[in-house]
Formats: structure tokens, C-alpha cells, sequence
């Protein structure tokens, strides 16, 4: 309705709360008006979010740095709409990476592949000009590190028709982009850890990944899959892991 309101959310912490009404009409094959056309935004902000606002409803917002807040979106309603206003403050190098609703409950995934799953009644809720809370606590070194073991397996199949589908299928396209496979991903991406071990079989067959993963329930000549898992926890008890 050209009687509701947009609110726009900035990598630099700021929104613009623009009322509908004001955005100029446009044809669908149009490119439309840039932004700052209503509100002047700084050469290096871009807008990263948009809602619809909605009085009754709360937002999380989280920064590059880690640090994660709640807001109610009614805090965000203003009369003055020609400037864009503050949202969070943030501190120096740090930049608003996601604004979301928010849901019963926040999953945080971090750059390094750490996540903390939490209720959305955890994050304070905090007026517009705060910073909020960190959200998780990534200072894990190297140190940290040393009980941890990683290896790696892979498996290459020798032609499509060994696999089944959709195996036999997806085999040519990763072959015509990555080179061998095991009909889903190519050995290139199979190295990792301490040791990495590439299994195959004599013949035309080899071993698909669905092989690898048993899903086949099929014996295959050479190698033996239940075996195979057998073997490798055993290891990993050797290794007291």
C-alpha cells in the first residue's frame, strides 16, 4: 500500500524509513531511481536489507565484528524521512553484515564455519543507538588445535555406467569442468588433513560415491564398504580419537 512505510538498513548501521508514496513509479522493465534520489546515502554505504514496517514487530541485526542486537521495529518510526538515521552503532572497521526478522529462534554462522544456535529472547533488546552483545566468541588459535586430527578419502569412478543414478548423469558434467570423479565431486577437492588415501578398484567400475557411502547396498569386488568403515573407526581408536 502507498500508505505503508520501507525500512532500508545500511552496511554502515544507519536506515532510511521511507514512506511509499515517495518512491517514483516506475514500468517493470525499468531500472528505477537510484536511492539517493530521496535520501543521500555516503559513496562507500550500500543498503543491505529492506522490510516493510510493521510496529509490532522485532529485528536482529548483526555485525561484521560479531556483535548482535534486537530491536523493535517500532523504535525505527520517524517523521523526518530525508536522512538516513542511526541503527547501531559500530565501531571502527566494523560493518552491519545481516538484518533479518526476528524468529523464535537465531542461528549465527561465522567466515570460519563456527555457528551458535540460540532463542531470539537472548539477544537484548536495546534502542537504535546501541551496539548490542557479542554473539560468539571465535578466538580459537592455533593452540587449540592440536588434539584435532583430519584426514580425508575419496574415490574415482571409472565410467558413468558404473554409477547409478542420478550418479551416471551428474559423472560427465563435473568431468567436463573438474576431470575425474566419483559422479559428484572431483578428486581435486578431495585432499584434506594429515593423510588422504583416493580408493579405487581394478577394471572398468571403480568406486562412485554412492558406493562410498553405502548407498547402493551393493558388494563390489576389491573393495568392501562395511569394512572399509570398520577399519577406519579402528584407526581413529588407535589413535585414541
Amino acid at each position: 500500500s502507498t500508505r505503508d512505510h520501507l525500512v532500508l538498513f545500511t552496511n554502515l548501521g544507519n536506515y532510511l524509513f521511507i514512506p511509499v508514496y515517495k518512491i517514483p513509479d516506475s514500468k517493470w522493465r525499468e531500472l528505477g531511481k537510484h536511492i539517493n534520489n530521496l535520501i543521500t546515502l555516503s559513496p562507500n554505504e550500500t543498503i543491505i536489507a529492506s522490510f516493510i514496517y510493521h510496529e509490532k514487530k522485532e529485528l536482529i541485526m548483526v555485525s561484521l565484528n560479531g556483535m548482535i542486537k534486537r530491536i523493535k521495529m517500532s523504535d525505527l518510526f520517524v517523521t523526518r524521512t530525508s536522512k538516513a538515521m542511526i541503527a547501531m552503532k559500530l565501531k571502527d572497521n566494523d560493518m552491519v553484515c545481516g538484518v533479518t526478522e526476528a524468529f523464535k529462534n537465531i542461528l549465527v554462522v561465522t567466515r570460519n564455519g563456527y555457528y551458535v544456535n540460540f532463542n531470539k529472547l537472548e539477544v537484548p533488546l536495546v534502542g537504535v543507538r546501541g551496539s548490542g552483545v557479542k554473539a560468539i566468541n571465535e578466538d580459537i588459535g592455533e593452540e587449540h588445535l592440536d588434539n584435532i586430527y583430519c584426514q580425508s578419502y575419496g574415490s574415482i569412478l571409472n565410467k558413468a555406467t558404473s554409477g547409478k543414478f542420478p550418479l551416471n548423469l551428474s559423472y560427465h558434467l563435473v568431468k567436463y569442468f573438474d576431470g575425474k570423479n566419483d559422479g559428484l565431486v572431483s578428486i581435486k577437492s578431495f585432499p584434506w588433513g594429515e593423510n588422504y588415501t583416493l580408493l579405487t578398484v581394478k577394471g572398468n567400475r571403480g568406486i562412485s560415491h554412492g558406493d562410498m557411502i553405502d548407498l547402493n547396498r551393493e558388494n563390489i569386488k576389491g573393495f568392501d564398504v562395511r569394512e572399509f568403515y570398520v577399519q577406519l573407526v579402528s584407526d581413529l581408536k588407535n589413535r585414541n580419537l
